[in-house]
């Protein structure tokens, strides 16, 4: 997917996403967790897009977010926090070893998390 066309890669994840709308915003935790681990596990968004592709990943939170109104906050909050806060974090203050681990829980499908301290 690195060489593909922007429009064409929206295509690709206008179609992992296509199932989404009709989960409804009542998404069980469970099925919200399962949805995000098939759109981390499928690679169409990789974790060092925010870095490499930033066309694509912000292509991909304007595609989601068409979808809020439907889908209602949690599933918003929990890619965010994920594409963001947490592979967001490894790829701006990881090391080489850390960023390549990403790859790994990519293809294992792992979701991840932030915490925040004062």
């Amino acid at each position: 997917m690195a060489a593909m066309a922007l429009g064409a890669w929206e295509d690709s994840f206008r179609e992992q996403i296509a199932d989404l709308k009709a989960l409804g915003a009542n998404i069980p935790y469970s099925e919200s967790e399962a949805r995000l681990r098939k759109i981390v596990q499928s690679g169409v968004l990789r974790h060092t897009d925010i870095s490499d592709n930033p066309e694509r990943f912000i292509a991909a939170h304007r595609l989601l977010a068409e979808l809020a109104t439907s889908l209602g906050p949690g599933f918003w909050i929990r890619f965010t926090v994920h594409f963001n806060l947490f592979a967001g974090s490894v790829v701006a203050l990881g090391g080489p070893e850390q960023v390549a681990a990403l790859d790994n829980f990519q293809t294992e499908g792992k979701v991840g998390c932030f915490g925040l301290t004062e």
